[in-house]
């Protein structure tokens, strides 16, 4: 990480991470005890980004390559995607519930279990 930010002349001030192209975050502050090659692959283009800690488990990611909106507006997108909140789930296991209005629940009394469908013919 300190040669990173020597040659990119970032401040120890701010929290740098890495980014793939697929917009995967490597998370390397959380890593510093791995060697660069178990985190990063060879030949493989990464972007430098600035992480800022907005609440608990919440980042803001944002790009510190010039021009990112043209070169990679995909990469862009996606940087863009992570760092808004998550929409807060309702129901069980964090599956949301849509509201359906009584009226439009239209099932065919066929499969339901109990009904005259199901019931063989003697």
């Amino acid at each position: 990480m300190e040669w990173i930010r020597k040659k990119c002349k970032c401040d120890e001030d701010i929290i740098i991470d890495l980014v793939d192209l697929e917009g995967q975050v490597k998370n390397l502050s959380a890593r510093s005890k791995e060697y660069a090659s178990e985190v990063v692959n060879g030949r493989e283009t990464y972007v430098l980004i600035r992480v800022e800690k907005v609440a608990e488990n919440k980042y803001h990611y944002t790009s510190l390559l010039n021009d990112l909106e043209n070169t990679n507006p995909d990469l862009l997108g996606k940087l863009s995607t992570l760092s808004k909140p998550q929409p807060k789930m309702k129901g069980k296991k964090g599956k949301q519930i849509p509201k359906t209005p009584k009226s439009s629940r239209l099932e065919s009394p066929s499969k339901r279990p109990g009904s005259s469908g199901d019931k063989k013919k003697k």
